[in-house]
């Protein structure tokens, strides 16, 4: 098919068009007997019953148009004339360097993914290991679970009265020590507290108590009285 028949397909399209528009235009002028409204529906459907082959006819053209111009179809013509192309061959090597240039982008955005990656597990790494040097930060985990299994031990080796004098969002314990680091052993101690002796006098009371953090047990602990005039 050449541009000559492609044009006049579409002029041809286009006078149908008209002209069935102008005849029911002429028609309804002279018919009086017939309500508005169903004037209005029925122009309506005859003017979509002529328009669906009328723009079938006009994506034919513009697919035949493409044809010839050497484009594959007419989006991929649209496409080309939108970047400026218009030759079918600069189109195919502009679309080949497009995707060889956003395969480069990809790569690069995920060779920066896998090195913050990197660099992440490389802080995470070294935090952890200042976490493990720092007896307090490694408890920190099981800080709440230490303190409670030390709480009740330290309860039970006082012989005599034994009572607490924190409240009950404070820590009962404020020291720890490193016992045996590579077992994860760890002591902690306060004296928020106060014990009894034997003749019924109350003191200030030092605590000490040995957790696992491993194992989240409490396995030994000491008390006695550092003060017994306060």
């Amino acid at each position: 098919m050449d541009w000559a028949s492609i044009i006049v397909g579409m002029l041809i399209g286009h006078l149908i068009l008209m002209t069935s528009a102008l005849l029911i235009a002429t028609q309804l002028k002279g018919d009086r007997l017939v309500s508005w409204r169903h004037r209005f529906g029925g122009t309506f459907v005859i003017l979509l019953l002529l328009l669906f082959p009328h723009l079938a006819l006009l994506h034919f053209s513009a697919n035949q148009v493409s044809a010839h111009l050497g484009f594959s179809s007419f989006k991929t013509l649209r496409d080309a004339s939108e970047a400026g192309v218009f030759n079918p061959t600069e189109w195919e090597e502009k679309k080949a360097v497009v995707a060889l240039e956003e395969e480069e982008r990809a790569r690069r955005h995920e060779l920066q993914n896998q090195r913050m990656a990197v660099s992440r597990m490389a802080a995470l790494e070294q935090r952890a290991e200042e976490c493990r040097a720092d007896p307090k930060c490694f408890s920190e985990k099981v800080w709440s679970a230490a303190q409670a299994a030390c709480s009740q031990l330290v309860e039970s080796r006082a012989v005599y009265g034994f009572r607490w004098e924190t409240n009950f969002f404070e820590d009962k314990f404020s020291h720890v020590s490193w016992l045996d680091q590579s077992d994860g052993r760890v002591a902690i101690s306060g004296t928020k507290a106060r014990l009894e002796n034997q003749y019924g006098a109350w003191g200030k009371a030092e605590y000490t108590c040995s957790y696992n953090v491993h194992s989240n047990e409490a396995y030994s602990a000491s008390v006695q009285i550092v003060d017994s005039g306060s």
